[in-house]
């Protein structure tokens, strides 16, 4: 928890080791009220919780080019290899192309030598999110998947361990 810092308690699926506790501490709480006035809070709670991620029923927008990242490293050669993405501390792109690797900073990109010591690490690809960079992102691999949405860069160096 420490490790991953503001990551931890902005993603709410990282708090699903404490909801056993907190359903004790609930239950507890509504033990100790009249029955009448525990289901209301039941209800109002159940409801809440539908309504608050109503957003999680449907795709948002802004997501849906990722879509097509995973069939895209499916069609490309070491397809399980690791990659790279420049989506800061949030690594949902990752869960869509379904593979392991590094979340990256624009900086980390910027930095010839962050690059390397990917490659040298077994990074075999780096996907570049468009909407992170504000205008043209060059990068010294070459471009193997060009999407609107993201281009998928090839390691020069890489050789599969």
């Amino acid at each position: 928890m420490l490790k991953a810092g503001t990551t931890f308690w902005e993603h709410s699926y990282y708090i699903l080791p404490f909801i056993p506790g907190m359903a004790l501490v609930v239950g507890h709480g509504l033990a100790h009220l009249p029955q009448r006035i525990a289901s209301i809070v039941m209800v109002v709670i159940a409801a809440e919780g539908v309504v608050n991620q109503l957003n999680d029923f449907r795709m948002n927008p802004e997501q849906a080019p990722l879509l097509e990242l995973e069939s895209d490293f499916r069609n490309l050669p070491d397809n399980d290899a690791r990659v790279a993405i420049n989506s800061g501390n949030v690594p949902t792109p990752m869960y869509f192309a379904d593979r392991s690797g590094w979340t990256l900073f624009n900086s980390d990109i910027d930095e010839g030598e962050e690059l390397d010591m990917l490659s040298r690490a077994g990074c075999a690809y780096l996907v570049i999110m468009m909407r992170t960079y504000e205008g043209e992102k060059e990068v010294p691999w070459p471009v193997v998947v060009e999407r609107p949405a993201y281009r998928i860069h090839r390691s020069p160096t890489f050789d599969r361990p």
